[in-house]
C-alpha cells in the first residue's frame, strides 16, 4: 500500500472520529505514513565518471542546502582536486579546479584518503595531501561564496629528505569564515598533529599523540575532528603503550583550557603489528546527553559502529551497534548527529550503500538501501541539511567504470513532536522565522513546577539553556530568545529546536533563525 492509499484510508477514519484528541492522533499517524513514504525516496546520480580510481571524496553543503563535492582522481603524476556543485536549479556545475594538488605515485604508503572538505557560511575549505618520493606536503585552498573562485593553494606543512616522507591522514572543520581546525597524521615521526588557522594564518603544530612505531609499514588512513563551540575534539588511531591490548587503538582527546586532555581509549579492539590503519568518524553528544558516537574500522578487519561515553574514566559500552552488515573497504562509513538522533551511511557486506538511524544506543531504528552496487563503495561522506534533507557522496566502481556518485533524500521525516496532554500542549513560537528575537510561549501544566527549556542546533547540541522557567501567571509562561548561545555569541542562520520538558512530558518545536 502506497502513502496515498494509506492517507485516503486515514481520511475516512477522520470523518468518523469523535473528539479532538482522536483526530489529532489520526492526523499524526497520517503525517508519519506520508513522511515514511518521502523518507524512502532516494535519488541516486553519477556526478562524474573518472578515468582512474579515486584517492578521496569530500562533501559540504551551502546555504541553499545544495551539495558541493570534491574528489581526487588517482594518477601517477601530480593533479589537482576537482569540485562540482549543484546550482539553485539542481544542475551540476563544474568541474572546477580547487588549485589543491595531490599525487598518487606512492605505492602502498598512502595517503589512502588525501582529501578533506568542509564549509561554514558559504566559505569552503579543501585540504589535500601530496607526496612523491622524498617530498610530502599539506595544501589548503578556499573559496568564498557558492560560485566563487578557488584561492591559490597554500602550503601548510611539508617534509623533504628522509624516505618515506608521508602525511597519511587529514580532517578539517570550519568554525567560521577563515577560522579552520585541521588534524593530520605524520608518517615520518608517527604523530598526530593539530593546527588552527585564524585571520592571521596558520598557527603552530600541536602534538596530539603517537600514532605508531618506527618499524613495519604503518598506514594511518583516517582521523576525525569535531567542534564543541570552538573547542576541538579529535579521534584517531593512537599507539597504545599498554601491552595488555593491541598496539594501535582508536582513541579520543579534546582540548581543555588551552591544552590537550588525557587520551581516552575508545576500544580495546585495535591492530596487530603490520596490519595497517583505519578510518574514524566522530560525532559529539548527538542526543543531547553525555554520549559521543563514532564509527571506525581498518583495512584488514571488519567495520564497526561503536559508541562511548566521554568522561575522564574512559569510553564505556563500546560494543558494536552496527546494523550487522557493514562491509570492508577504505572509509566505507560516515556518521552524523541531527535532532538528537544518530545517522549512519555505510557500505554493507554485499557492497550496497545503506543508511540507518538510531534513537537510542543499540540496534538502529530503521535501515534503508540507498544504492545497489555489486562491487561496493568507499569514501562515504554523509551530511544532513538544516531542512532535514540527506546528502551522501561516495566513490563507486560499477561495470568497470570509476564513478563519483551522489544520493539525495528530501526528508528524514522529522516533524515537531506533538505530545497529547494538558501539561505540554499550547507551545507557540512567534515570529517564525525570526531575525532578532522570538517569543516562546507555553501553557502552565497543572501540578508541574519544574519546566526546563532548551534550544538545540541540528546536530543535537544544546546551544541555549534557559534552565528552570518560572512564571507569575497561573496560565502561561513567556521566554524571549535573541538568537544567541549561552556565551552570548550570535548563532548563524539555520534551523533550531525549542524543547520544553514539563511535568515529565516533552514537546519540541522547530524555529528558523534568519540573519
Amino acid at each position: 500500500m502506497g502513502p496515498t492509499a494509506q492517507v485516503e484510508i486515514l481520511s475516512l477514519w477522520l470523518n468518523k472520529a469523535k473528539g479532538g484528541k482522536m483526530k489529532r492522533l489520526l492526523i499524526f499517524a497520517a503525517i508519519l505514513l506520508m513522511v515514511k513514504g518521502v523518507a524512502e525516496a532516494w535519488t541516486v546520480e553519477t556526478v562524474v565518471t573518472i578515468s582512474d580510481s579515486c584517492k578521496g571524496v569530500g562533501l559540504a553543503l551551502d546555504s541553499d542546502n545544495k551539495p558541493h563535492i570534491v574528489y581526487a582522481e588517482k594518477h601517477t603524476d601530480s593533479v589537482n582536486v576537482q569540485e562540482k556543485y549543484k546550482d539553485a536549479g539542481s544542475t551540476w556545475q563544474g568541474p572546477y579546479n580547487t588549485n589543491c594538488p595531490h599525487c598518487e605515485d606512492m605505492e602502498a604508503y598512502g595517503p589512502w584518503n588525501c582529501v578533506s572538505f568542509d564549509a561554514q557560511n558559504d566559505t569552503f575549505w579543501v585540504i589535500t595531501l601530496y607526496g612523491y618520493d622524498y617530498n610530502s606536503c599539506i595544501y589548503a585552498s578556499y573559496k568564498a561564496g557558492i560560485s566563487g573562485a578557488w584561492s591559490p593553494a597554500v602550503q601548510v606543512r611539508n617534509h623533504s629528505g628522509t624516505w618515506p616522507a608521508r602525511f597519511t591522514a587529514c580532517d578539517v572543520t570550519v568554525e567560521s569564515g577563515k577560522v579552520v581546525h585541521l588534524v593530520y597524521s605524520d608518517y615520518n615521526d608517527t604523530t598526530m598533529y593539530y593546527k588552527k588557522r585564524t585571520g592571521g594564518g596558520w598557527g603552530a603544530d600541536e602534538n596530539i599523540g603517537t600514532t605508531g612505531m618506527n618499524y613495519g609499514f604503518w598506514y594511518y588512513y583516517g582521523a576525525s575532528i569535531a567542534l564543541e563551540g570552538t573547542t576541538p575534539h579529535v579521534a584517531g588511531y593512537f599507539y597504545n603503550d599498554d601491552p595488555t591490548y593491541y598496539d594501535i587503538l582508536p582513541s579520543y582527546r579534546n582540548k581543555v583550557g588551552g591544552s590537550w586532555g588525557t587520551r581516552i581509549r575508545m576500544s580495546n579492539w585495535g591492530f596487530w603489528p603490520n596490519k595497517g590503519g583505519g578510518y574514524v568518524s566522530l560525532v559529539l553528544n548527538p542526543m543531547g546527553n553525555n554520549y559521543d558516537w563514532a564509527c571506525w574500522g581498518n583495512s584488514e578487519g571488519e567495520r564497526y559502529v561503536r559508541y562511548g561515553q566521554r568522561s575522564v574514566s574512559g569510553w564505556t559500552g563500546t560494543s558494536p551497534v552496527t546494523p550487522g552488515d557493514m562491509g570492508s573497504g577504505n572509509f566505507c562509513a560516515d556518521i552524523v548527529g541531527y535532532t538528537n538522533k544518530v545517522w549512519l551511511a555505510y557500505r554493507a557486506n554485499n557492497g550496497d550503500l545503506k543508511f540507518a538511524g538510531y534513537e537510542t544506543m543499540g540496534s538502529p531504528t530503521f535501515t534503508q538501501t540507498v544504492d545497489i552496487l555489486p562491487t561496493g563503495v568507499s569514501y562515504v561522506c554523509l551530511k544532513i541539511a538544516p531542512d532535514s534533507s540527506i546528502h551522501i557522496a561516495y566513490f563507486a566502481i560499477e561495470a568497470g567504470s570509476y564513478k563519483i556518485k551522489y544520493a539525495y533524500n528530501p526528508s528524514l521525516g522529522i516533524e515537531d513532536e506533538e505530545v497529547i496532554g494538558h501539561q505540554v500542549m499550547g507551545v507557540s513560537i512567534h515570529p517564525n522565522p525570526f531575525r532578532e528575537k522570538v517569543e516562546i510561549k507555553f501553557c502552565i501544566g497543572q501540578g508541574a513546577e519544574d519546566r526546563e527549556l532548551k534550544i538545540y542546533d541540528v546536530s543535537g547540541r544544546v546551544v541555549k539553556d534557559f534552565g528552570l522557567v518560572t512564571s507569575s501567571s497561573n496560565l502561561s509562561a513567556v521566554v524571549i530568545w535573541d538568537g544567541r548561545d549561552d556565551k552570548e555569541r550570535l548563532l548563524p542562520s539555520g534551523v533550531y529546536y525549542c524543547r520544553l520538558i514539563q511535568g515529565g512530558e516533552t514537546q519540541t518545536k522547530r524555529v528558523l533563525l534568519v540573519r
